[in-house]
């Protein structure tokens, strides 16, 4: 490999990442500033009608006031969640197309993408792997012990279904697939080993969720991600993964279906069970997928683009 293709590593494998984290935290932040500005107007009202005040009197009203701000933020950080992500997909497409172009620049080979009726065993694996793993969280009892899950799982099921389903349904799994798989395990599995890769990539995603029942979740779905993506050769692999098992996880809470499983321990077990039958017959299918072979895009193909370092 041309060694001009990654001039400095750190910031080849920590740049979209940082840039990630820091326009979801603005713009979170500009968010959650507008949608406290009405409430603090009223505040500011309740305390010049009142007349001169001490500040032990101000910040008693403030203290006084402070439960009602924190549940309106609480009411809204699914839409605060999608905002923030949202503005992340322009950066982290731009890093995607670039590294497509750099690619083709230093002639790295190109996997055969799979055909499109082998996405089928991706969503039946999507859908089984979602049921089969909160069925086993739900035999474990392990969001018992984690109270911020269960904090976090009822700030996530506190919207509208159709916010629910458009925010952490679509928005938010694009925007995480775009950073994790699209560029991260993208930009590593361009120089290096797909374990390699994979397990960068899926520790990232991991820690970007915020308590240890998700950081579970995720380092096992990462992987997931992670292998579809190789296996088929497109990143619409890992996007059709990620945004089935979470829609499947809203439409089953959604109509109480996890509730009715739960409800007598020998269906859950025979729902759980079942459903490792299922996703394991998927797997082993992606997994025994026909080996594609590598396209190198030859040099009078390549348009003459500048790659900027």
């Amino acid at each position: 490999m041309n060694d001009k293709f990654i001039k400095n590593p750190f910031w080849y494998l920590f740049g979209p990442m940082l840039a990630y984290w820091l326009i979801g935290f603005a713009v979170k932040f500009v968010a959650e500033v507008l949608l406290l500005t009405p409430q603090i107007g009223v505040l500011v009202k309740e305390s010049l009608a009142s007349g001169a005040m001490s500040q032990e009197q101000i910040m008693q009203m403030v203290m006084s006031k402070s439960v009602e701000l924190y549940k309106v933020l609480l009411n809204h950080q699914v839409e605060i969640l999608a905002i923030g992500s949202a503005f992340t997909i322009p950066v982290t497409v731009y890093f995607f197309h670039t590294d497509r172009k750099r690619e083709e620049a230093f002639l790295i080979p190109k996997i055969q993408k799979a055909k499109p009726v082998k996405y089928i065993w991706l969503f039946i694996f999507g859908i089984a792997a979602c049921i089969g793993l909160n069925g086993l969280s739900f035999i474990t009892s392990i969001a018992l012990y984690s109270p911020e899950y269960q904090e976090t799982s009822q700030i996530l099921y506190t919207p509208t279904f159709p916010v629910q389903l458009v925010c952490l349904g679509i928005i938010v799994p694009i925007a995480e697939e775009l950073i994790f798989r699209g560029v991260l395990f993208k930009r590593i599995r361009a120089v290096g080993s797909f374990k390699k890769a994979a397990m960068f990539s899926t520790l990232l995603f991991g820690m970007s969720h915020g308590n240890i029942v998700q950081l579970v979740f995720a380092l096992i779905l990462g992987m997931f991600l992670a292998y579809v993506y190789e296996k088929y050769g497109s990143f619409i692999a890992p996007l059709s993964l990620h945004i089935t098992v979470n829609i499947t996880s809203l439409l089953l809470t959604e109509t109480g279906a996890f509730q009715w499983l739960s409800a007598k321990a020998l269906r859950l077990a025979i729902a759980t069970v079942f459903c490792a039958f299922v996703g394991s017959i998927m797997f082993v299918m992606i997994q025994r997928m026909e080996e594609r072979v590598e396209i190198v895009i030859p040099k009078d193909e390549i348009t003459s683009t500048k790659i900027d370092e």
